[in-house]
């Protein structure tokens, strides 16, 4: 159940990229969207195979609902702008993720279309086993459902009462649609403040108007400005604050055995678990870590594919990244940065030292090359440069330049000292910062292909 499911029922579908997925949501007939569901829904692994699956870390985290894509602007490509900030937090930082999915009603195309658009741009991260997904269901029984669930729901009302005053919810418009049961929705837009979210401004579309809404718009009509006394008895904003609680009780059921941390961008969502878990500093240098993650224009722009195979092959590399990445966060966490402030940390701390290796890099680089050609002359310079930095040409080409197929019988020979050459490079690894430039180099290789 999980991960290697997910990925098998997307490719038999060939729900394998935006545009066929998109394509196969338009063309699908009703039963065959049951069909669909009910396969996703059995896919998905719950609690309880997480918790005999993960190994405790202190890299494993919990991501948020608006983290994940589950809640905020619930248009496809909005919940994949979403979850992609989440992957490279990923790959740059966790060992794992637990993704809780939520399914929707069955035939809900937008939503299904949404969710294995989702699995496609998380692909990389299925396939190494760092995301972890599994369906929203909290294992309690009847007795423990009721003592933790209640307090938490109250909880969640009333952290939105509270929320309240600092959002701006608008009725927008109604519609009735053309299918046979002519439903009618109503429409209104919510504006959180900045320091709320990164997402965007959210739509909400209800088919039922609690009494008080119902009494208001009748009287007041499209684009306007509910009260915050209307905005608080309709309870509108409580959706936005209940899944936090649920993932509050997931994140108990993990911490038993995998220590998984709750990971969000969001200040509203942070806020909240703080108040339920009391995570305080842990808390927001995760929400400083999670905002590097997409504000960073190196981050935000490497290819998942990119990323995860750079830390595949360098896993030594990547953990004294990761450790230096964290004392970063940790140390900006007590002096009160901000994720929105995230940036500094990268250009005040990181970037400086980046420059630097990378201006080591080649000086090194050169001087390693120097003096094989000093040694061993042209030809077995050019092929020793190709072990330790990677060939530049076709095989064919470099046997031409060395002479034939001679020096390729004593390449064994030649190996010891071109070792000894590469081992100069080794000041380079052992610093923090190497996982970061084998990832701009891989990069601009992107760009240049």
């Amino acid at each position: 159940m999980g991960a290697k499911q997910l990925v098998e029922l997307a490719e038999n579908r060939g729900l394998i990229d935006a545009k066929n997925i998109s394509n196969y949501f338009k063309k699908c007939r009703g039963p065959e969207l049951d069909k669909l569901n009910q396969e996703l829904e059995e896919a998905l692994g719950d609690v309880s195979d997480i918790q005999d699956s993960i190994s405790r870390t202190s890299y494993n985290y919990l991501a948020s609902a608006s983290f994940r894509g589950d809640y905020g602007c619930v248009q496809p490509q909005c919940r994949v702008d979403s979850v992609s900030g989440m992957a490279r937090f990923s790959l740059l930082y966790a060992d794992r993720v637990v993704l809780p999915m939520h399914l929707s009603p069955a035939r809900d195309r937008s939503w299904l279309d949404g969710t294995f658009r989702v699995l496609a741009e998380l692909r990389p991260l299925l396939d190494s086993g760092i995301v972890v997904p599994m369906e929203i269901k909290v294992c309690y029984c009847k007795e423990c459902y009721a003592q933790y669930s209640a307090p938490i729901i109250e909880h969640a009302r009333s952290a939105a009462d509270a929320a309240a005053k600092g959002i701006k919810v608008k009725f927008l418009h109604t519609h009735t649609g053309r299918t046979r049961s002519n439903r009618t929705r109503w429409t209104f837009q919510i504006t959180w403040p900045k320091e709320y979210s990164p997402s965007p401004v959210p739509i909400l579309s209800v088919e039922k108007l609690p009494p008080v809404l119902e009494r208001f718009i009748g009287t007041h009509g499209e684009d306007t400005v509910l009260p915050i006394d209307v905005v608080r008895e309709s309870e509108l904003l409580i959706n936005y604050f209940v899944p936090v609680s649920f993932d509050y009780l997931i994140q108990r059921t993990l911490n038993k055995s995998a220590g998984c941390v709750y990971l969000s961008d969001s200040e509203r969502e942070i806020r909240q678990i703080e108040d339920l878990a009391g995570e305080g500093m842990d808390a927001k240098r995760n929400e400083i870590l999670a905002s590097m993650s997409h504000e960073i224009p190196l981050f935000a722009n490497i290819r998942l594919e990119t990323l995860s195979e750079v830390r595949r092959l360098d896993g030594d590399a990547f953990a004294a990244y990761r450790a230096a990445l964290d004392q970063a966060a940790s140390e900006a966490s007590r002096e009160g940065t901000t994720a929105e402030r995230s940036r500094q940390i990268y250009f005040d701390v990181i970037q400086p030292k980046l420059s630097a290796l990378e201006r080591k890099y080649e000086v090194m680089r050169k001087r390693s090359k120097t003096d094989l050609i000093l040694s061993y002359g042209v030809p077995a310079a050019t092929l020793a440069m190709g072990v330790i930095c990677g060939a530049s040409h076709g095989v064919g080409g470099v046997l031409e330049i060395t002479g034939g197929l001679q020096l390729v019988k004593n390449l064994a020979k030649e190996l010891q000292p071109i070792q000894q050459t590469d081992a100069a490079l080794d000041p380079i690894r052992s610093d923090p910062m190497y996982f970061l430039l084998k990832m701009k180099k891989a990069h601009a290789k992107d760009c240049s292909g």
